[in-house]
């Protein structure tokens, strides 16, 4: 065990020195938050399991939620929910491998989604903390069974695993959703609606310019410009000539 944990601080400690030679304090910074963040998970799932070894194993079960689930004491030498059971070896060095080449992408390339982020720690800090077991004692401890359904006894690493696989799963699923969505042509629905946004300038649109008014009435039309009337000095002499008439 003291190979391991020897072996684990020095591939933490070697990859934390990579990415600060790649990307500087920034990527030592990253890379520690997320050593970090799995040292949290995996001392929660630790810390289930020693008080399933210390107050769980004696009594063998206990209610945990009616009718839904039920803590159990159980050894599991196999891989996540009981798979390849009895094969400790394989899956040690298969599980240490994989763990390790895992770790490492994330230190030196971390997520710059926090979706991805948080699915991928889930993933690395489950592996890890069924590793710890399975190296320490040989076997993973398993406490949840469900009552409403037949299922594989499971513990904490295994709930951090299948919740980090879901969130992947749905982080993938909404990028090429939202792909899709960029790609999409327009269509004429997208031009009417622009049309009516506010501020947009529709003098701009020859098909909005408007022309000269026609008359209602033709025979009212005049050419040129209309004569200006005439002064009142004008009006008395056009006048005037009137009255000597009529006189």
């Amino acid at each position: 065990m003291l190979f391991f944990w020897s072996a684990l601080a020095a591939l933490t400690g070697i990859f934390l020195a990579l990415a600060f030679k790649k990307n500087g304090r920034k990527g030592l910074c990253q890379g520690m938050l997320l050593v970090v963040f799995a040292a949290i998970l995996i001392g929660v799932d630790q810390a289930v399991k020693l008080w399933a070894r210390t107050i769980l194993q004696p009594l063998g079960s206990m209610p945990f939620i009616p009718h839904v689930l039920q803590l159990r004491y159980v050894l599991n030498t196999g891989a996540a929910f009981s798979i390849l059971e009895g094969q400790q070896l394989l899956l040690a060095l298969f599980t240490g491998l994989v763990l390790a080449g895992l770790g490492g992408y994330l230190i030196l390339n971390p997520p710059k989604k926090r979706l991805e982020y948080a699915a991928w720690v889930l993933i690395l800090a489950g592996g890890v903390g069924n590793l710890i077991d399975r190296v320490a004692r040989g076997a993973v401890v398993d406490l949840f069974d469900t009552l409403f359904m037949e299922f594989a006894v499971f513990n904490v690493a295994d709930i951090c695993i299948t919740v980090g696989f879901g969130l992947l799963l749905l982080f993938y699923l909404l990028q090429e959703l939202g792909g899709r969505a960029k790609n999409a042509p327009q269509g004429a629905g997208d031009d009417e609606a622009s049309a009516l946004q506010p501020g947009r300038d529709v003098s701009a649109d020859p098909l909005n310019e408007i022309g000269p008014m026609p008359s209602h009435d033709a025979g009212c039309a005049v050419d040129g410009p209309l004569p200006a009337a005439p002064s009142g000095r004008e009006a008395q002499q056009a006048e005037t000539p009137q009255n000597d008439e009529t006189a």
